[in-house]
């Protein structure tokens, strides 16, 4: 179970309102063999600007294999494939002091996305080096984009149980012209920059630790919020921790 969020108030300038989002993904992973996995994460998200609320449910399955390892350089190899689906599961309008009702929509609009990828992990005794490449087709809105995701992590291995972490990730978007009747850029880049510290105690008790910026409101992770202007041109940061607990 992991649970973050992100809340930027009005008077930091980014945004014209105060926005704040809250998220939890309950998480499972299931080994169905040796070299093959499987494993996903169902979540509901809370995001609002003040004008306006939602309230989105997102699910990711993938199938996961590691047909062979290269011992003699410590290096592990993976392949995945996976699916993702982010959809709006209500949203209310506000509506300013004396001009009518809230307006409450009830779902119907999300994104799709589909993904192939590989990545690998060089291991050492007081670090580890990890990569992962996709692309992705992502259906939004009667839309399509396509995605090139890159991704690095450093791990710091230190006494037994500590593992600090930074990781970096560049999404290349390509998308139709128009998106939710709006014209956006062709083409762009958008950046994610991670710090973390895993614990793990003896007795299968563990916390993490995570803060992450975004150089826009999660672009390419999740497509759906290029619906509302402001997610392509803003940038955010937040912070989340999460506990876990494992035994046999």
């Amino acid at each position: 179970m992991d649970a973050g969020g992100a809340y930027v108030p009005a008077a930091l300038g980014l945004f014209a309102r105060t926005v704040w989002l809250v998220r939890t993904t309950p998480a499972w992973a299931l080994a169905l063999d040796d070299w093959l996995s499987v494993g996903g994460r169902h979540g509901w998200m809370w995001y609002d600007a003040e004008n306006a609320r939602l309230s989105i449910r997102t699910n990711e399955v993938e199938l996961a294999m590691r047909p062979w390892s290269d011992a003699a350089t410590s290096v592990h190899h993976r392949f995945a494939l996976g699916f993702e689906q982010h959809r709006l599961e209500s949203m209310r309008v506000r509506r300013a002091a004396g001009t009518g009702a809230d307006t409450v929509f009830m779902g119907g609009v999300g994104d799709t996305v589909v993904r192939a990828g590989y990545g690998g992990e060089l291991i050492r005794d007081d670090w580890a080096l990890g990569w992962d490449g996709q692309i992705r087709e992502a259906s939004l809105y009667k839309t399509d984009q396509q995605h090139l995701r890159l991704a690095s992590r450093l791990t710091f291995l230190l006494a037994p149980g500590h593992a600090p972490f930074v990781e970096g990730v560049l999404f290349l978007v390509r998308r139709d012209r128009l998106q939710g009747g709006r014209a956006l850029p062709r083409a762009s880049a958008h950046a994610q920059a991670s710090v973390g510290y895993d614990w793990k105690a003896s007795r299968g008790v563990g916390l993490a630790v995570r803060g992450r910026w975004l150089s826009s409101f999660l672009s390419g992770e999740m497509p759906f919020f290029e619906l509302r202007e402001e997610s392509l041109e803003q940038q955010y940061a937040e912070v989340s921790a999460g506990v876990s607990l494992e035994w046999e």
